[in-house]
């Protein structure tokens, strides 16, 4: 009996570092692109660059 008492702690171990695992990579995926933010002034030289002008052209 101690082998599967063993064995399911194992398993319950394995499965909690796992999900935590999993739930670090779902918050990264959430924050991704969070983190820059775009100043006015970076929009503004965005939205009128130089290819982007061209192609208005």
């Amino acid at each position: 009996m101690d082998e599967v008492v063993e064995a399911v702690e194992k398993a319950k171990k394995e499965w909690e570092e796992a999900y935590k695992k999993t739930q670090e990579h779902i918050e990264a995926i959430e924050n991704y692109g969070k983190s820059r933010r775009d100043t006015d002034e970076e929009k503004e030289y965005n939205s009128n660059s130089f290819p982007r002008l061209i192609g208005l052209a």
